[in-house]
């Protein structure tokens, strides 16, 4: 638990490290000292649903106003203050915590003493912490373009805005930029690519006024734009192709969510849906066209693709989830709620309460896993097609998989031991929970919930195979009378409409009776434990059917010995019937009616302590647990009939297993889904194994949220989307139009992208932000009409001419539009366009291994880089290791949410020019080209440079160019190399792809 300690720490200095000058030091004293002990050690008890002695320590005025002894604080006076006494332990109060193992340190009681004494600062008191009322959570405020004096400069709404303060500050615009330089600042802007010599022509030829608007409408078109703006998304959610844990686990499957998001780009998705559809998207998909199911579960992978922690991810997913809600705070909201994990947020008015609030309904939900270093493979992905028509296949699958396993072991061949799953799969063979390392028992994680005593092992492993025919572990209860449960809820998308009949399969072995052991452990199903369809009590001997007031036995059981339990519930007549027994030994019991209280729905599937029976309850396992819409394979304990007759080589075998682990029975995505709702309990200091008070699922009150409905079903991702997007959370809009604005200007409205609070920057133009943001919301979410807004605007048509100006004066008052260098994608991929090197064709998965031989450690770690000529947003990402180009160049840390990238500027950038493989072979290709086109040289110099540049060199340049070929020439054939000409030609192209004019944009 080493890195779980030391991630706390982290959080705060990332937290802090946005900090300004001239914070009070007091506040800055009780943010560090005082508020982490009172949230980590006092809330529970001292809280707002807990209030032990009359006493709330929650607030500065619940700590005067005091409790049943008096005023907890005297301000001024630590000696006098009751609540020093207790920390103390001294005799005269009731001591805090009371656990002597829990007492304050000596350092942490002597802050206590001195924030008294300095007058118990609560920055809450303070102005600058009544954060409702900062700018960024106020609704949207309507806001008519003011008036101007040079009306004529107006081209679009946005320009009064800008206008107004270019006449207040007494500045003039630049002039407007020259039609080459717009369209390159364009074509970059929208494509990430550079115009071709006859795009440019075409548009110099154009005198119609709207000849800009139609650049603009044909570069929107086309499909470069989606690859260029959808990796601007994938910076913010930190895409990458590896999970990003100790070892980096490849994630073979992330690509489908690249590609949902260049392709939601593309056909202009509305932002609203975009965003719903991430988060939520396999709920939706159940009540959308059938043709739509495979984009909305990939839409998911916004979730799934959250990092991956330590040697066993499983045991660390608590941080899975907070660097979730981290990512969704700082890309969708633009607030840091990653910071209220460990403490009340330090600056915003966001709650540990609405931390958790937000990590119950994460918690409620499966993530796909991706392997780990301890529990390695592939297991769990989410199926392209719903649960009523992967269900046979996945069946299916499992059984192929047995049967070739089986095989190679009788030729005493090593089978791997990898288990590929469903996500919609009720994980009811215990296969994710395998044992963990050093041969101790494993623990049950999500869809899972319990409570007790309960391991998962390998001898728990039932030896029935017509369910899951390959399985290597099951769930044991030890004997005795101490309560538990496990539990697993069942969704509606999991059971299609039309299915009137569920059928429910159990395994289970008692231990032999004892003296005493007269208890029985319960399996239900139903709504609620006050309202089950069916109860099944198993005792050590004997087995209860249990429907309402109707009670009656259904089987004897022998000692130690799997029995098979099937039930048929059917749902529209209410009545229930089955088999149970081994094979060969199984008897069936007729339908009969279901409890008459039970309200018709299946929402949870329960194995618990309730048997209401006297005694010890023997010890018991589990295991085979299914919940299925297609009737139920009779009960089998033989292996599964091999594929093959028996010709086929172990090689051969092993390449049949392998391509069945690798492909899986039907198309998947690393995606989310419903897992088993429930709320959660603050982890105190941030640590999960100290737990606190329960916290309701719900969403970040200052944005207007709350609890959860109680009616609610399901995770809560469905009702969160729905709130980011609904008419009454401000952020959502005004964070997205700010990064569209961002990414044609270099720098957003509000300076800090990812940061709308407290300690973020105001905007420099908040009524132009409103009022974009308005009018996005009006004209449905649409990006692409926000940027036509924007780019036919005069503003953004300014020439990138300061003049006198101090820089920062022109690049805060958008007197004139600032130069920037190309993005590292940009930079790649303007080289493979414009050597004719660039494969227009989108890019799909990666060549990665198979996973059946997957291996990788913490000092192991995959690591590969598989280059193509497709666009880079199409380049095999990763986390731990980045792609050596994207890394020099300045590309996205895939590691945490990239609002904004830094641009450097260091010498092996140039060396990569001069030195580096990609360009020589991709120059020297382009110089082939040129010299097949045009035999004359100044000719071939004269298209490179209307190629790479958009014009034709001066007088000077080409004689210097010619001056340069010359020279390298000359030198070539003193070396005594081949093929000079290409060789020449390619050093001097070289030269001006290294060079400033077109690494730039103006």
């Amino acid at each position: 638990m080493a890195r779980g300690r030391w991630i706390p720490l982290l959080m705060l200095l990332l937290c802090a490290r946005s900090a300004r000058a001239g914070v009070d030091p007091d506040e800055m004293f009780f943010e560090a000292k005082i508020r982490p002990v009172l949230a980590g050690t006092c809330f529970a008890c001292h809280g707002d649903t807990q209030t032990s002695g009359e006493l709330r320590v929650d607030s500065r005025a619940a700590l005067l106003q005091g409790g049943a002894s008096g005023p907890a604080i005297v301000p001024g006076n630590a000696e006098q203050s009751l609540l020093i006494h207790a920390i103390q332990r001294r005799d005269d109060v009731s001591v805090m915590p009371p656990d002597a193992e829990k007492a304050l340190r000596a350092d942490q009681i002597a802050d206590f003493v001195s924030w008294i004494n300095s007058g118990a600062v609560w920055p809450e008191s303070s102005a600058r912490f009544e954060t409702g009322r900062h700018w960024a959570y106020l609704p949207l405020r309507d806001e008519p373009p003011p008036q101007v004096r040079d009306v004529d400069w107006l081209q679009t709404s946005v320009d009064a805005f800008v206008r107004s303060r270019l006449e207040s500050a007494n500045v003039a615009p630049a002039r407007p930029a020259d039609k080459l330089a717009l369209i390159r600042r364009a074509t970059f802007d929208l494509t990430g690519l550079p115009p071709t010599p006859a795009e440019i022509d075409a548009f110099l030829q154009d005198d119609r006024p709207e000849a800009f608007a139609t650049v603009i409408d044909r570069l929107l078109a086309s499909p470069a734009y989606g690859e260029h703006w959808g990796r601007h998304w994938l910076d913010i959610v930190r895409y990458a192709d590896t999970a990003g844990e100790t070892a980096d686990y490849p994630v073979p499957l992330a690509w489908r969510y690249r590609n949902y998001v260049i392709d939601a780009f593309n056909s202009d998705k509305p932002y609203d849906a975009f965003l719903c559809e991430q988060i939520a998207g396999d709920i939706l998909a159940a009540d959308e066209p059938r043709e739509r199911y495979a984009e909305l579960a990939t839409a998911t992978g916004f979730l799934a693709i959250s990092r991956r922690f330590g040697f066993d991810s499983e045991n660390y997913h608590h941080l899975t989830i907070q660097d979730t809600i981290d990512t969704l705070g700082q890309s969708v909201l633009g607030l840091t709620l990653g910071c209220a994990r460990c403490h009340d947020h330090k600056f915003d008015a966001v709650s540990m309460t609405d931390y958790y609030g937000l990590y119950g309904i994460f918690d409620s939900s499966r993530y796909a896993f991706p392997g780990s270093e301890q529990k390695q493979k592939t297991r769990a992905m989410l199926p392209l097609i719903p649960p009523e028509e992967s269900q046979a296949s996945w069946h299916a699958f499992n059984v192929q998989v047995a049967a070739l396993t089986a095989q190679l072991e009788q030729q005493q061949q090593p089978a791997p031991n990898a288990v590929l799953r469903s996500l919609h799969d009720m994980d009811g063979d215990f296969e994710l929970q395998a044992p963990a390392a050093g041969g101790s028992n494993g623990v049950l994680v999500p869809p899972w919930l319990y409570e007790g005593r309960i391991a998962v092992t390998t001898e728990a492993q039932s030896p029935f195979k017509h369910l899951y025919a390959k399985g290597r572990v099951g769930a044991s209860v030890p004997a005795g009378d101490s309560p538990y449960r496990i539990e697993q809820s069942l969704h509606r998308h999991r059971l299609p409409p039309s299915a009137s009949t569920v059928y429910v399969h159990l395994d289970f072995r008692t231990a032999a009776a004892a003296e005493g052991t007269t208890g029985a452990h319960r399996f239900w199903l139903g709504d609620t434990p006050d309202m089950p369809a069916v109860e099944v009590l198993i005792a050590s001997n004997s087995v209860v059917l249990r429907t309402g007031e109707t009670v009656e036995q259904i089987a004897t059981l022998p000692p130690q010995t799997w029995i098979n339990l099937q039930l048929a519930i059917d749902v529209s007549n209410r009545t229930v019937a089955g088999t149970i027994g081994a094979p060969g030994q199984h008897s069936e019991f007729a339908a009969r009616p279901l409890s008459a209280s039970w309200s018709g729905g299946l929402e949870e599937l329960v194995l618990d302590s309730g048997g209401d029976a006297s005694g010890l309850r023997p010890a018991i396992e589990f295991d085979n647990l299914g919940v299925q819409f297609t009737p139920l394979l009779p009960v089998t304990d033989v292996a599964p009939a091999p594929l093959t007759d028996g010709s086929k080589t172990a090689d051969e075998l092993g390449q049949m297993l392998q391509s069945l682990l690798a492909d899986g029975p039907c198309a998947m995505t690393y995606g989310i889904a419903e897992g088993t709702p429930h709320n959660v309990r603050m982890q105190l200091r941030g640590e999960p194994d100290q737990l606190g008070i329960e916290v309701p699922r719900g969403f970040v009150r200052v944005l207007g949220g709350g609890p959860l409905p109680p009616e609610t079903q399901g995770s809560g991702r469905l009702e969160l989307a729905r709130w980011l997007t609904g008419p009454d959370n401000p952020l959502a809009a005004r964070v997205i139009v700010n990064r569209i604005w961002q990414h044609h200007f270099g720098q957003g409205l509000v300076r800090t992208p990812n940061d709308f609070g407290v300690r973020g920057l105001p905007p420099t133009h908040p009524e132009l932000l409103d009022h974009l943001a308005r009018r996005f919301i009006k004209g449905g979410w649409s990006i692409k009409s926000l940027q036509r807004q924007i780019l036919l605007s005069a503003t953004y048509q300014q020439s990138s001419d300061i003049g006198d100006l101090p820089r920062p004066a022109a690049t805060d008052l958008y007197a004139s539009f600032p130069r920037r260098r190309l993005s590292a994608e940009q930079i790649r991929d303007a080289v493979l366009a414009v050597s004719g090197e660039l494969d227009p064709t989108p890019g799909l998965g990666h060549p990665f291994p198979t996973p059946v031989n997957w291996g990788y450690t913490q000092h192991g770690p995959y690591s590969a880089v598989y280059d193509h000529n497709h666009r880079s947003v199409y380049l095999m990402t990763q986390r731990l290791k980045r792609h050596p180009f994207l890394a020099l160049f300045d590309g996205a840390d895939p590691n945490a949410s990239t609002a904004d990238r830094l641009e450097t500027t260091v010498p092996t950038q140039a060396l990569y020019f001069l030195n580096d493989p990609f360009i020589h072979t991709s120059v020297e290709r382009w110089a082939t080209r040129l010299q097949a086109l045009w035999p004359d040289e100044a000719q071939q110099v004269s298209l490179a440079w209307r190629t790479a540049m958009g014009r034709a060199p001066t007088g000077i340049e080409a004689n210097e160019a010619a001056e340069f070929l010359e020279d390298y020439r000359r030198e070539l054939a003193a070396l005594q190399v081949d093929n000079i000409e290409v060789r020449s030609l390619a050093a001097y192209l070289r030269t001006l792809i290294g060079s400033n004019e077109f690494l730039y944009v103006d």
